[in-house]
């Protein structure tokens, strides 16, 4: 075993999750019958004999007319994690580092140090908010080839400051992603910037707002160069047909999948009046909460006991909170009782 993986603890999801799921920020409302009817369709006219399209040509296509960016602008990615992992294949080695704020999204780091790249934390600022400042002197190092900023943020749920990421877009030296995998429950997007900045790369899922999170398919928008680099290291055939196929017909009834989008945000509006006055809960502009506990081990089990699963930080910066999806109403009506009762 390297040396770079030998202190790494493998990503823990809930393997004992309870009846109600909510610890894994999916989309509480899966894709309308109909649409399957149709993915089923699609998936029997294929020669599963065949490896798929390597470069997902029909989908790039219909996600371009779909963001209206041009279609050589988009890689595809079994998850978004893959195109992470290719982003620091392609940019950073060892000795380099990658900038992320911090509290975030875990596989940013995990996948770093697996590559023997270390990340550089940047504690958040106010609210939860980023901290421009010292963003900007830790992006403009010569060994910061990558910057991860989440926005809206997991764990927090916060949406940054838009003036305050063009800034560190604007000192980087390096690559800055944003990833907006939870862009579709804030409305805050940077994409209309990509043609400004061409270290400048967006980074989605099809998990959340489509509801696909069990096929797996991430993309990244970014300038030609950064395409090129991440293509370069990309592994063939990495977009399996069926979630291709499914894809396509997600992106043409995209209208009907996403009236759950304006659900979830109602509800999440609900159980922010409900839980806001009894603990320190920031605003959530994402799918989900970030809330601090008297203790994140005990709530888990509370909520366990319960039939919900969440997810509970023991350790890190993030110790003493729980996060909490947004559910279906009736769900949420049973964590909202339970967190009035006192975790």
């Amino acid at each position: 075993m390297r040396k770079s993986i030998a202190g790494l603890k493998p990503y823990a999801p809930n393997l004992e999750a309870s009846g109600c799921k909510m610890d894994a920020n999916e989309n509480p409302y899966d894709i309308p019958a109909d649409v399957k009817k149709e993915m089923l369709g699609m998936f029997m006219k294929e020669d599963f004999n065949r490896y798929p399209d390597p470069v997902a040509s029909r989908l790039k296509r219909a996600l371009s007319a779909h963001l209206n960016v041009r279609p050589e602008s988009i890689v595809f990615g079994n998850g978004s994690d893959e195109i992470i992992a290719c982003l620091i294949q392609a940019y950073a080695g060892p000795g380099d580092c990658i900038v992320v704020p911090s509290p975030t999204f875990v596989m940013y780091e995990l996948i770093a140090r697996a590559a023997g790249v270390r990340p550089l934390r940047v504690e958040a600022g106010a609210g939860f908010g980023i901290n421009p400042e010292m963003f900007i002197k830790a992006v403009s190092w010569p060994s910061a080839k990558l910057s991860f900023i989440a926005s809206p943020n997991n764990p927090t749920g916060v949406v940054f400051n838009k003036k305050e990421l063009v800034k560190i877009i604007e000192a980087a030296r390096g690559i800055v992603v944003i990833d907006e995998a939870y862009f579709d429950f804030s409305g805050e997007t940077l994409l209309p910037l990509l043609k400004k900045y061409k270290n400048l790369a967006v980074l989605r899922t099809f998990s959340k707002s489509f509801s696909m999170a069990g096929l797996r398919l991430g993309y990244i928008a970014a300038g030609p160069d950064i395409i090129e680099a991440v293509n370069r290291v990309r592994l063939p055939y990495n977009v399996n047909m069926l979630t291709q196929e499914a894809a396509i017909v997600a992106l043409k009834r995209s209208k009907k999948i996403e009236k759950s989008i304006k659900v979830v945000i109602k509800e999440r509006e609900r159980m922010y009046n409900e839980i806001k006055g009894l603990y320190d809960v920031p605003r959530s502009s994402a799918n989900f909460f970030y809330i601090k506990v008297k203790d994140a081990a005990k709530a888990r089990r509370a909520f366990a006991a319960k039939g919900i699963s969440v997810r509970a930080f023991t350790e890190g910066p993030c110790a003493g909170r729980i996060r909490l999806t947004v559910g279906k109403p009736a769900e949420n009506n049973r964590a909202i009782n339970i967190l009035k009762r006192g975790v």
